[in-house]
């Protein structure tokens, strides 16, 4: 009985995912880039963090090499499922000649090879990737919230940010050696896998889980550090409200580990189909790398769309009707400086470093002034 072809292993969701995932990640990323350079921030240890990750994820950075009948092709990871889903090598049915119709755990096909060569270099960047992401999170956050070097909020997020370092690199070597020294076996049969490379399976759930719960605590933790800054009830909902967007990506996250889980389950099982299986792993993946990387940028975007949507037009019509002067915060001549130099930051280092809000004249502490900005719904 052919296996059962989920939404998520057929050739039309993943090509439409390589595609939109892809312009997606670029257009944010690039607006994020955009926005810290138009306001003169300067750029951040988190928007650096951002570009490794966006080079091995679906975007238009070359990724690695397939070769194939003498040519040698350089490209993204989403073209790279984009590539295998025409050349049938993903989101299509394995095919298996007559020889190995008793046992298709045996067949070693060009198609299966190919499938193989675009599985294997996704999955050495997963770990990279979604590290990558995590650690800009974990940057952000601290550059935020931990307005004391020494406070425990500042303490957890540096302890945290050396466990999601280890993590990376652990899990990128287990899984370039997955198979030990034997790389053969990697684009080999399955009975190649089942005997060389017999940790492959428990090293993804191992993946999946350990990302998940990460994820959790990367999502949740700034919530009660909002919800403890002296702040108006509308602006603490609003504030919290753009970091729990990021959910989206523990929702993918979960689901990768449940589809993970299923293939684990079933082991090698002769009636699942291998493609299907492959196909399975490599879009979850493409998927949580991407939401990731849209959920990383959403404070920063947060501003840019008030700014460039509804304030930038609105300029525009004010001066063509010469109601008032079309003017940028970053570009006035220094009167958002004087400004600021007049304005007061309603705050106060609150128990472990967490950024709190009482009437006292601005100080000029880098920490103090992005949570200043952030709470007051510009660019941080």
């Amino acid at each position: 009985m052919p296996a059962h072809q989920y939404y998520y292993q057929t050739p039309g969701h993943n090509i439409a995912a390589g595609v939109v995932l892809s312009s997606m990640v670029l257009i944010v990323v690039g607006a994020r880039f955009w926005t810290r350079l138009w306001y003169r921030q300067g750029i951040k240890a988190d928007d650096l963090l951002i570009i490794p990750a966006t080079v091995g994820s679906p975007s238009a950075i070359p990724a690695t090499r397939l070769v194939g009948r003498d040519r040698v092709l350089t490209v993204a990871t989403g073209i790279l499922i984009v590539y295998g889903t025409a050349r049938h090598a993903i989101a299509h049915r394995t095919e298996i000649p007559a020889e190995h119709a008793k046992n298709p755990l045996a067949v070693h096909s060009d198609q299966l090879t190919l499938t193989s060569k675009i599985e294997y270099p996704i999955s050495v960047m997963l770990p990279v990737i979604l590290g990558c992401t995590k650690l800009s999170f974990l940057l952000f956050y601290k550059r935020i919230f931990a307005a004391r070097s020494r406070g425990a909020v500042n303490m957890v997020l540096v302890g945290f940010m050396v466990l999601i370092g280890l993590w990376t690199v652990a899990f990128f070597f287990a899984t370039v050696f997955y198979c030990k020294t034997n790389f053969f076996a990697i684009w080999g049969s399955a009975l190649d896998l089942m005997t060389f490379c017999t940790k492959g399976m428990l090293r993804s759930l191992a993946l999946c889980i350990s990302d998940f719960i990460t994820d959790v605590f990367i999502i949740v933790f700034p919530i009660p550090l909002i919800y403890r800054l002296e702040l108006s009830p509308k602006k603490k909902a609003a504030t919290a409200g753009i970091f729990l967007l990021g959910a989206v990506t523990v929702a993918t996250s979960l689901a990768r580990m449940i589809t993970t889980i299923r293939i684990v389950k079933a082991g090698f099982d002769p009636n699942e189909d291998e493609v299907f299986v492959i196909t399975t792993w490599v879009y979850w993946g493409m998927v949580e790398c991407s939401t990731g990387i849209l959920a990383a940028c959403l404070p920063t975007l947060s501003f840019f769309t008030r700014s460039v949507v509804f304030e930038r037009p609105w300029d525009t019509l004010a001066s063509a009707f010469g109601t008032r002067p079309r003017s940028s915060p970053a570009r006035d001549d220094g009167l958002s400086e004087r400004i600021r130099e007049e304005d007061t930051l309603p705050y106060k280092a609150g128990r472990g470093g967490a950024v709190q809000a009482h009437s006292k004249p601005r100080p000029s502490h880098d920490t103090t002034e992005e949570a200043y900005e952030m709470a007051n719904g510009r660019p941080v």
